[in-house]
């Protein structure tokens, strides 16, 4: 059995995958299995997984319908049979000691490195997290959370899960989004965490274009931004308890930035996506008072004040789906 299984969901990145896969083979830490899973590529994607797992016994390929990167990732740990388990997506690469600073965290329940943003265009690299080494212990939590904003630091990459407790309390992707699933399913074994590693080592490196945009880049339909931001409303109350998280200026902030904003961009989605007048309607008709609850209980601190004065926009119940309608059609060039 080995100690640690590397999971990359694989779907349609032919161009990118060598790179993935032969940074992870040359780990100086050995003793882990890379579980390749293609989630119904149409590209040469499968091909280039078999030749590494005819050439690699640690290489363990599955197959799937095109069903998602959640869907993906939760064969991933269906089929793992390591202590541990950690997640790569295979735009990304990785550094030759990846492994091991993860490993040094074996104490713990939850491990870190630092990750740094890698522009395919220029070759260029820019750090987007770094830590300073330290274990992190049940009564330090809460204060260690909120000093170091470890709820922004919502990858499913760069970190190492005991499996264990991902089994033991059902934890898994949710395969509904396409978006924030791995923020999600972050939180999700938070709430079961006691302990925390930090590595200072910055070994994980996330891909994208010049303009800053992932690889995987889309716009979530209305609906999946909706279950998203549903998923961090109903996660909030227990996080914070089982945290220790009482400082009032963090919770508004990560409120903000991730379970409301995710609300509020859905309404871009509604226009980017061209709904029909009677969806754009219904939204405003059943979303409005969500908003206004949203308000009262976190309030609401954006980085960008146009998107406060959209958001006291819609929480504005008295007034009709129509005429925000027809402002935010303005707005939106529809």
């Amino acid at each position: 059995m080995p100690k640690i299984s590397v999971i990359v969901p694989v779907y349609n990145v032919e161009p990118y995958l060598r790179q993935c896969v032969d940074s992870i083979l040359n780990q100086t830490f050995t003793d882990f299995e890379l579980l390749l899973v293609d989630d119904g590529s149409t590209d040469c994607s499968g091909a280039i997984c078999d030749e590494y797992a005819n050439r690699d016994f640690r290489v363990k390929v599955f197959y799937t319908v095109n069903r998602g990167v959640s869907a993906a990732r939760n064969l991933g740990i269906d089929k793992a049979s390591a202590e541990w388990v950690t997640f790569v997506d295979s735009d990304d690469f990785v550094e030759s000691d990846y492994l091991e600073s993860l490993d040094k965290g074996e104490s713990c329940e939850l491990s870190f490195v630092g990750i740094s943003r890698y522009n395919i265009d220029n070759k260029s690299r820019q750090v987007l997290v770094k830590f300073h080494s330290e274990f992190i212990f049940r009564e330090q939590l809460g204060k260690k959370v909120v000093e170091l904003d470890l709820l922004a630091v919502g990858y499913a990459c760069g970190k190492l899960y005991k499996k264990e407790i991902i089994d033991s309390n059902h934890i898994r992707f949710d395969e509904r989004v396409r978006i924030h699933e791995d923020h999600l399913f972050y939180y999700d074994y938070l709430i079961y965490c006691q302990s925390i590693y930090l590595s200072d080592s910055i070994c994980y490196n996330y891909t994208c274009q010049t303009n800053g945009t992932s690889l995987s880049h889309i716009v979530a339909p209305y609906r999946m931004l909706l279950t998203a931001s549903d998923g961090f409303v109903s996660r909030y109350p227990t996080l914070f308890k089982h945290l220790g998280i009482t400082d009032i200026a963090y919770v508004k902030r990560i409120t903000t930035e991730y379970g409301i904003s995710t609300r509020r961009a859905a309404v871009y989605s509604l226009y980017y996506y061209k709904e029909n007048t009677y969806t754009r309607l219904s939204f405003f008709d059943e979303q409005s008072p969500i908003f206004l609850n949203l308000y009262r209980k976190y309030g609401y601190k954006p980085g960008f004040f146009k998107h406060w004065l959209l958001y006291m926009f819609l929480c504005m119940t008295w007034i009709p789906p129509q005429f925000k309608d027809w402002v935010l059609k303005g707005i939106y060039k529809m």
